[in-house]
This record gives C-alpha cells, sequence and structure tokens, in this order.
C-alpha cells in the first residue's frame, strides 16, 4: 500500500525534485566573501534570481565562482540536524522536493538544487545547488547578506524531473474525466457519478466555473546514509517540563484568556489526550477568529500567498483578542518576493521567510490584481506584518502528521495544509471530502509522519488555511478554508477526511508567529 504513495514525479514552480536522503551526507559550501545590505532595490539581494524569482538559464556543465570566495563543509544528518565546523550546530529543513534551508545560530543559508534542461525535459543534479543567499542569523541585520554555491562531496545520481513545460501545476488524468477542452458544465454525468458511488459529500456543478474548460480549471489548484558525525549536538530541542504545571485543561475552553494562553508553549509539551473532539477557530461560540475576507485567486496560481496571509491575518486575532482586522497583500508577495514564482506558484514557507527579512505590507497599499505586476505599493504606510518564526509542522519538511496538526491549530491559530485535491474536487458542494479517484485502504494513522513511514515525499498541488476539526457521524474532518469565494463549497470553505492522510493533507502542515511592525 505504500507504494501508491511513492510518488515519482515533480509537480512544483521549478523543475526539481530532489528528497531528503540525497541532501545526507557532507557538502563543501562555497561562499562569496563581498557582502552586501539587503534591500528590494538592491539586485544583488537577489543573487542572480528575477523578482519574483524565475527559473534561471542553466547549462549541464555551469559552474560557479566568486572573484572572493570563503569554502566550508556542513554535514547533514537525520532527521534534521547539520554541522559546520565554522558555524557548530545546526538545523536544516527541505524546501518540499526543491531545495533547503538550513540554519546556525549565526547563520542561515537558502538554496535550490540544481537543475537544467534537456531536449523537452528537466534533470535535477541533487549532488549541487544554484546560487543561493546567506544572512547573519538575525533576520533583522539586513547588512550582511551574501550568496553562495554548494556541492555533496559524494556523487548523487541524476534525478529526472519528468517535466515537459515550467509550471506550477499539470492535468490529472482519471478514469472517469479527461482533462481536455470540454466545458465545466459538460460533466454532469460525472457528478451523478461521484454521488452515486460515496456519500461522504456530495457534488455538483458550480455555475461560476460556467464556460471553463477543466484544463482551465485545473490551473486553480497547485501550487505549485549516515555519516562519521554521530556525536552531533542536536540543538533547539525544547525544554517541555517546564511547562509541566500548566492548565491543559484550558484547551477545551474558550473564554478569552484560555484562547491564547498556548500562543508561547511548544506544541511538543501538549497532551495529546488534552485536546478537545472538536474545534473550529470560525466559531467560537458564534464568534470568528478566521479572517474574514474569503478571496477568491481567480485565473492566478496564488493559493500559496493567499493562504499565508490568511493564516497571518487569523493568528494576529487569535493573539490580540480579535482586535486585529486589517487585510494583508498577497499581490505584493506574489510581485515582491524573489524566493517564489508570482502567480506560477510557490510555497508559503518561503514567503514566511521573505516576511521574516522584510515583512509584509497591507492590503490596502497593493491590492490583489490576480496577476503579475510590478513591485511597488501604493501608500506611505510603515505598518507591516512580520513574522518572528516560521516552521513546518512537526519541526522539519516530513514530520507532520495529525496530532501535530491538532496541537499547533489549536496553540496559535489557523494553518497552511498542502494537499494534492484531485479533479473531482471542482464539483465539491458540502460534506466531507475523500477522493475517490484512486481509493485505498487506509494506510496512515493519527500519530505517524512520512518519515514514519519512510517515504521521501508526498506530491502536493494546492494549499487551504486549516482552521479546525471535529467528527460526523463516525467519521473524522478537518476544517479548511480555500481560495475560490464564497460561493464555492460551504460558503468558501470544505470539509477533508482526518487521520488517515487524506489527498496529502497531513504530509506538509506549514506556520509561522506573527508580529506587528511600527515604524
Amino acid at each position: 500500500m505504500l507504494i501508491l504513495l511513492l510518488l515519482t514525479a515533480a509537480l512544483a514552480d521549478l523543475p526539481i525534485h530532489c528528497t531528503f536522503k540525497q541532501l545526507l551526507g557532507e557538502w563543501e559550501f562555497v561562499l562569496n566573501s563581498d557582502t552586501f545590505e539587503s534591500s528590494l532595490d538592491n539586485p544583488k539581494t537577489y543573487c542572480g534570481h528575477g523578482q519574483p524569482g524565475k527559473i534561471l538559464s542553466l547549462d549541464k556543465d555551469e559552474e560557479f565562482h566568486f572573484e572572493k570566495s570563503f569554502k566550508t563543509s556542513v554535514v547533514f544528518e537525520e532527521p534534521n540536524y547539520a554541522y559546520s565546523p565554522e558555524y557548530g550546530a545546526g538545523t536544516w529543513t527541505l524546501i518540499y522536493d526543491e531545495g533547503f534551508i538550513l540554519e546556525f545560530p549565526d547563520k542561515t543559508f537558502t538554496n535550490y538544487f540544481f537543475y537544467y534542461k534537456q531536449g523537452y525535459s528537466y534533470k535535477t543534479n541533487c549532488g549541487r545547488t544554484t546560487i543561493g543567499w546567506y544572512r547573519s542569523g538575525d533576520s533583522k541585520d539586513k547588512s550582511s547578506w551574501g550568496c553562495f554555491f554548494a556541492e555533496k562531496k559524494t556523487l548523487v545520481e541524476l534525478s529526472d524531473s519528468s517535466m515537459p513545460d515550467i509550471n506550477w501545476v499539470s492535468p490529472e488524468y482519471m478514469s472517469f474525466i479527461q482533462v481536455s477542452n470540454k466545458y465545466y458544465e459538460d460533466y454532469q454525468d460525472q457528478v451523478n457519478h461521484i454521488n452515486s458511488v460515496q456519500s461522504s459529500w456530495t457534488a455538483e456543478l458550480n455555475p461560476k466555473f460556467k464556460g471553463m474548460t477543466m484544463m482551465q480549471l485545473n490551473q486553480k489548484v497547485g501550487k505549485k546514509q549516515r555519516v562519521v558525525t554521530a556525536d552531533i549536538v542536536k540543538p533547539n530541542i525544547p525544554d517541555v517540563s517546564k511547562y509541566k504545571d500548566f492548565d491543559f485543561s484550558r484547551l477545551s475552553k474558550i473564554d478569552d484568556d484560555s484562547l491564547a494562553y498556548f500562543w508561547d508553549v511548544p506544541s511538543e509539551a501538549i497532551p495529546s489526550e488534552a485536546l478537545p473532539d472538536h474545534w473550529d477557530w470560525s466559531d467560537i461560540n458564534g464568534v470568528s477568529y478566521v479572517t474574514d475576507k474569503v478571496r477568491d485567486q481567480g485565473n492566478c496560481g496564488s493559493c500559496y500567498a493567499i493562504t499565508t496571509v490568511e493564516m497571518l491575518e487569523s493568528r494576529l486575532r487569535v493573539l490580540t483578542n480579535n482586535k486585529f482586522k486589517d487585510y494583508l497583500s498577497e499581490q505584493y508577495l506574489l510581485s515582491c518576493s524573489f524566493y517564489t514564482e508570482g502567480c506560477d506558484g510557490g510555497y508559503p514557507t518561503l514567503l514566511n521567510k521573505f516576511i521574516q527579512e522584510f515583512g509584509v505590507i497591507k492590503d490596502e497599499c497593493m491590492k490583489y490584481k490576480a496577476q503579475e505586476i510590478e513591485c511597488h505599493t501604493e501608500c506611505k504606510s510603515k505598518e507591516k506584518v512580520g513574522v518572528s518564526k516560521y516552521y513546518y509542522i512537526g519541526g522539519y519538511y516530513g514530520a507532520t502528521d495529525e496530532e501535530s496538526m491538532m496541537k499547533e491549530l489549536r496553540a496559535r491559530g489557523p494553518l497552511i495544509a498542502d494537499f494534492k485535491p484531485e479533479s473531482e474536487y471542482m464539483f465539491y458542494r458540502n460534506g466531507i471530502y475523500t477522493s475517490i479517484s484512486h481509493r485505498s485502504p487506509d494506510m496512515f494513522i493519527s500519530d505517524d509522519s512520512m518519515r514514519d513511514y519512510n517515504i521521501d515525499w508526498e506530491k502536493v498541488t494546492h494549499s487551504s488555511l486549516l482552521v479546525g476539526w471535529g467528527e460526523e457521524n463516525g467519521e473524522k474532518y478537518w476544517k479548511c478554508l480555500n481560495s475560490w469565494g464564497m460561493d464555492w463549497g460551504e460558503n468558501g470553505y470544505f470539509r477533508i477526511k482526518r487521520g488517515v492522510d487524506e489527498s496529502a493533507i497531513e504530509s506538509m502542515g506549514e506556520a509561522a508567529v506573527p508580529y506587528l511592525i511600527r515604524d
């Protein structure tokens, strides 16, 4: 059964596919000793990438060099530890299957794996990187940024990215739907079929999609060996013992003090048995702590940017007892972040990294256009939102599971859940969504992650805002906010089966801790 989850084709905004096993081992890092002060107006900040970041034109045997360079070695260990003789002990995570973020106390490194075009497809060299970024450990220090590249000291086999074109989503071919130029309204028979083979959720044709082909609609989803250092110091392990006297009965309470009581409590310290059977940030005794702006991404692959600002807005509502009512600019992230591909997709983790370093402005300063526009602002307000830290649920990519998502959600508010809906998701009306396209017996249980099953990677193509959990007629579910407007699903929301990694919904949870910036 696990073979069903060992997906072979990358579906991402860059034609890259690497796994954590290919990262493990010793690497040589080459840093440009010429550092600079980073800003969105300084071309050096992009280290050769565009704004927003665009695919690089790389040759198979292209070599990088700096006039002034510094070399050091870095060892990557399981599950997410690293060591450098220069920088000491650190931690790392993959960015899905495209690159890595490596953090030491005094240095942070970010890079993509090396890729090049070969014929009509792409190859990835998971033993090399492109040109990436390094900075000081203090994200607010913009004075000492630099560029770097790295190469593994042992040979890594080339990976076939299997992508004929650069795209953040590709058509899904199913047994009963061929993604073609047929129009959405021509699929009434398929809607009837969905409703006849299961009763967990209801399918219908939504008038808002009339006149669109399934190919066009498909673009609404997407985003896009052990080494000898076994004595590596393991940093950043929270001391959960100091939280033993916390009143964990408050996890089920909804008074103002209890809602934000766990804001600074690490998820590892929260006992699973104390979690309530039901939680919904969109309805706390009739009050919603979820952003009340149900966005519609339109014909732009911006779900990753929309869910990122929705997560920050909602968490600030939790933190401020619903006093925060502003909206943040997803357009700013699409047009100004050089870590992503604009309307061609990207990853919330990289947006949160950008926000940690540069902040995100209010929506009123850069309105959403559902397209890529020049990076600029339309007001002089200096109020921004920053993030003090960002992370994959569980601590690194591959560590997310049901319980860790529940703990994070209850402690700090709505989080980002990436998943891979099939094309039938387009017809969702209400109920608890489960895919009928690739039905298989349940293969995950609540306290297991991809790493527990020795699964390197799971394909995800869409981002949603996870706001709650519950159970209906004996079936557990997650409640999520989609980015297709209020006239889709359950007033913009959907529910999806919980506890079995349905559509990879429990494979890649992401979150950040926001704060207000008033310069």
